[in-house]
């Protein structure tokens, strides 16, 4: 009975597997790891583009990195940076943002510009400030406001004077403490321009703008950066408009900034639509899931439609397909998980499991109920000699029957 059993319960193993690959989606892409970021040597920096970022407005607003701008009463003002880490030059973060990673007791020296393209002389402030992530969003924090990153950071000079349309560089020095927390900080290099008083109020207008720090600490190299995009789901907005999100989970040691497109293909009537980009702005921490949402035109039709999404984060990138039709409702949404799966057929995945399962449990039943019928051995009637002179327990004889049931009862 225990080689019977031991059957059966190969047998459900071998329909679980048939079961885990009827469920098996297509994801298409490799996670290479985030580079390596440079040490306290200096000489691993290479020089950034002297481009000058496009022109922008914000007040207060987020960063935007490498090309952050904002407009003062006089004029516009920016910095960026003009360093990058050798090993991280081909990364587009990294050439916005200073990302790096150093063990305790390390220092890390970036050069930043900052300009002033206004027609009068401009004072700006440098200084960090605290940064931190969550909901898919960098969030960061009120005037100095401070954290453990942000006190590792120095800058000289504190404050420039710039001349009309003139520009000048700081140096930015993050040395990292011995008891230094491990994992990765965030914070914030702002430049600040405060307008002059209004008279009577004592109310003064202030403008700034920033470059993200994102910073690893602890032993040995950088953690690899990674992320997997677990499901799509085709919406149908208040306004009518259609719009596909995806599901984005941080999979890596490293924070994320998204990009990517949409490509829809194989519509009616052999359409083709795209690339659509996706919005800019979802930032996803480490062990975090956070949606990813791309923009389209209420004019686009329902489908079905061959979806291609691909994602990147600076060197990582994914491409997800899925076949999707788009709701017609406002408010509606389809999901579909990756591979093109949608939720009916992990339902009926598991209904086949239930139904296998219980056939399976069924047959061990029915075996074990069979040999229990089986009268036990000492209970066998104890006659003479039989036809071959056996003798049995106490003196007795079994004939060859008797002997092949005790047998398959010695086997239980």
């Amino acid at each position: 009975m225990a080689v019977r059993s031991g059957r059966a319960l190969e047998i459900l193993g071998a329909l679980a597997t048939m079961t885990g690959l009827f469920l098996t989606g297509t994801l298409v892409g490799t996670s290479p790891a985030l580079a390596a970021g440079g040490r306290v040597d200096q000489a691993a920096v290479a020089p950034v583009s002297n481009d000058r970022p496009p022109a922008g407005a914000a007040q207060d607003g987020a960063p935007q990195g490498g090309a952050a701008a904002a407009r003062e009463s006089q004029g516009r003002f920016g910095i960026r940076l003009t360093e990058v880490t050798e090993s991280l030059r081909d990364d587009p973060r990294a050439r916005e943002y200073i990302i790096d990673h150093l063990n305790p007791e390390s220092v890390l020296s970036r050069q930043v510009e900052v300009y002033n393209d206004g027609p009068e002389p401009m004072h700006l402030a440098l200084y960090p400030a605290a940064a931190s992530i969550g909901r898919g969003e960098f969030h960061f924090g009120q005037g100095h406001a401070a954290n453990e990153l942000s006190t590792w950071v120095s800058i000289n000079p504190a404050s420039i004077d710039l001349a009309a349309h003139g520009r000048a560089n700081a140096q930015v020095t993050i040395n990292v403490p011995k008891d230094a927390s491990p994992g990765e900080h965030y914070a914030v290099l702002w430049a600040e321009a405060a307008s002059a008083p209004t008279q009577g109020s004592g109310v003064r207008m202030v403008n700034r703008v920033g470059i993200r720090i994102y910073l690893d600490v602890g032993p040995g190299g950088p953690p690899a950066a990674g992320f997997a995009i677990s499901a799509l789901t085709a919406n149908r907005t208040p306004d009518g408009r259609a719009a596909l999100s995806t599901e984005v989970h941080n999979t890596g040691g490293r924070a994320l900034d998204m990009a990517g497109d949409l490509r829809l293909e194989r519509g009616p009537g052999g359409l083709r639509a795209g690339p659509f980009p996706a919005n800019l702005g979802t930032t996803i921490g480490p062990g975090e899931v956070a949606p990813v949402s791309i923009p389209l035109d209420s004019e686009l039709p329902l489908g079905p439609w061959h979806a291609s999404v691909t994602l990147r984060s600076g060197l990582v990138e994914h491409t997800v397909t899925a076949t999707i039709v788009f709701p017609k409702k406002p408010g509606e949404s389809h999901r579909y998980l990756i591979g093109g799966y949608s939720a009916w057929h992990y339902v009926v995945a598991v209904g086949i499991a239930v139904v296998l399962f219980v056939i399976v449990v069924g047959f061990v039943l029915i075996h074990r109920r069979r040999g229990g019928r089986r009268a036990p051995a000492d209970s066998l009637p104890q006659q003479g000699a039989g036809p071959d002179g056996g003798v049995g327990p106490e003196g007795g004889v079994r004939s060859d029957r008797d002997a092949g049931d005790q047998g398959a009862q010695t086997s239980v």
